[in-house]
């Protein structure tokens, strides 16, 4: 009896993935221009300001702090102290970062205030509906340009070279597989908590929303 052999394809390997990520950047710097490029708009561009708006939460929580007891008047102004503090380095560029699917980047834990040159110009936004819809757009060229960085480095650590004509060509299709990912791992976090919450069978329910979100058949 003669019997075929199978080729089984080899397991997946982090560390290996890792080192070829890795060397991929190093053997094509011009990868790098992608987190310095981010960096440096995070450094000398524009900060985006709510300002205003943790001004307002504040003044709210004064008001609610004159009709409470004085322990917790006391720590609505330590909580005051800490919202102040968020309130001149938040920059609403950090939405770039787009995680999970982003360009990497070190500022983003910093939030340098700030820079070389000095203090960059700052932008008060006081409406909140601005302020979400700024970070929603951010948001979503965050997962476009996180895109294309991750499928420059996927094509020079798996055939040692980038093509940009052929990544450009793929770009848009790995954006909506980014954003699918994204909506997808909100969606999880939902279904968790809701599991959770009404005691409900939690990896059933998972398998049921992935096929329908990847759209995989279902029993």
């Amino acid at each position: 009896m003669k019997i075929n052999k199978i080729a089984l394809p080899e397991y997946p390997n982090v560390l290996k993935s890792v080192r070829n990520g890795f060397d991929a950047v190093t053997n094509h710097l011009i990868l790098l221009l992608f987190p310095i490029g981010f960096d440096l708009v995070l450094w000398f561009a524009p900060h985006l300001r709510i300002t205003a708006l943790i001004e307002g939460v504040i003044a709210e929580m004064n008001e609610m702090s004159a009709l409470l007891s004085p322990d917790f008047g006391e720590r609505i102004e330590v909580g005051q102290e800490i919202w102040m503090i968020a309130a001149e380095r938040i920059n609403l560029f950090i939405a770039l970062r787009s995680f999970p699917v982003g360009i990497f980047s070190l500022f983003t834990s910093i939030l340098p205030v700030e820079n070389p040159l000095g203090n960059p110009i700052f932008w008060d936004i006081s409406q909140l509906s601005i302020a979400v819809t700024i970070s929603l757009v951010l948001f979503l060229a965050g997962l476009a340009l996180g895109s294309l960085y991750f499928s420059s480095v996927r094509q020079a650590a798996l055939f040692d070279e980038v093509k940009w004509l052929t990544i450009l060509r793929e770009w848009p299709r790995f954006s909506i597989q980014s954003f699918l990912l994204r909506c997808h791992k909100n969606l999880l976090q939902v279904l968790r908590k809701t599991a959770s919450y009404y005691d409900l069978d939690y990896f059933s329910i998972v398998g049921r929303s992935s096929s329908i979100v990847w759209g995989l058949p279902t029993n």
